[in-house]
């Protein structure tokens, strides 16, 4: 293959016969750039992955990464082809992906904002499985500096040691699904039930070492948390957090709606009617016999009311 590659000109690889996996091998070898350059040039009018797709799958590990290299110095739109052909299959997707996020960070930036990885990964978890028998440590480097939050963890099958790694790094979006599976990843080994883990979930995240990480991310988010916690409250959902986080919940200063709806699916009972700052919920809590029935509360209500 070298000895036919020295013999052919840059035009030659404007046809589509002049392309096969040896002689691609060769030019990405080469210090020559045109040959290469005019490769994917041919390849990309023909809107053609399928071509590189199948190369990579002839490549040794190597060969693989000198490939993705040369592409990534020549066409710093390259991942966007990746990621959005048909003809590529989802193990070379993971594959550029990955060796894109491990790119220096100034290259990674830029190949980021050409190609929107970001956009592109938070909505698919896939990418974490990929890690689950691989070093991760620097691709989450890349996902921490490109701000990543995954939308929904839930979708792909994560073992524990990755999970960890994302809790530990704020890599995912606070919501309802997103912290309902953790929760029963981490601390239930995916065996919980999910309306008890729903029922005392805000407490499970304040009082469960394995989700330290957690505790710290929702308490620095706490409103976004609240606010998908209880919107998303089905109505056979009965709530028995511990009456401190209840509290807490209570005078978080959320949207009243949303307060009002986690009393109405709430049965922890609050000790001192006076705990609740917002003395308008002192009412529904009463009527809701959410208030411990005892004649300093019955006094502090009607000096008050």
């Amino acid at each position: 293959p070298a000895e036919v590659l020295s013999n052919l000109e840059v035009s030659d690889f404007t046809r589509d016969s002049s392309l096969n996996f040896e002689l691609l091998k060769i030019a990405v070898k080469k210090e020559e750039d045109g040959i290469f350059e005019q490769i994917l040039e041919t390849l990309y009018k023909k809107k053609d992955m399928s071509f590189l797709n199948k190369y990579l799958n002839y490549c040794n590990e190597n060969e693989k990464q000198i490939f993705i290299n040369k592409q990534i110095e020549y066409d710093v739109n390259y991942l966007s082809k990746w990621i959005n052909s048909e003809e590529v299959n989802d193990e070379n997707r993971l594959l550029i992906i990955d060796k894109t996020l491990r790119l220096p960070e100034s290259k990674l930036l830029k190949v980021n904002k050409n190609n929107k990885l970001d956009i592109y990964l938070e909505t698919t978890s896939r990418m974490l499985e990929y890690y689950n028998d691989r070093n991760i440590e620097v691709p989450v480097e890349g996902m921490m500096l490109l701000g990543i939050e995954f939308k929904d963890l839930s979708t792909a099958d994560i073992n524990d040691p990755i999970l960890e790694i994302v809790v530990a790094n704020n890599l995912y979006d606070i919501n309802f699904i997103n912290i309902n599976y953790i929760v029963n990843q981490l601390v239930y080994s995916n065996k919980g039930k999910k309306k008890e883990i729903i029922s005392n979930q805000y407490t499970i995240i304040n009082e469960v070492k394995e989700l330290n990480s957690m505790r710290l991310y929702v308490s620095e988010n706490i409103e976004k948390y609240l606010i998908s916690y209880i919107e998303n409250l089905s109505s056979n959902i009965i709530l028995k957090n511990s009456e401190k986080d209840t509290i807490s919940i209570l005078n978080s200063g959320v949207d009243k709606f949303l307060i009002e709806k986690y009393i109405n699916h709430n049965e922890t009972i609050i000790t001192k009617i006076d705990d609740i700052k917002d003395t308008d919920l002192w009412e529904l809590l009463l009527r809701n016999k959410l208030i411990c029935n005892n004649y300093a509360n019955i006094k502090k209500y009607y000096e008050t009311i």
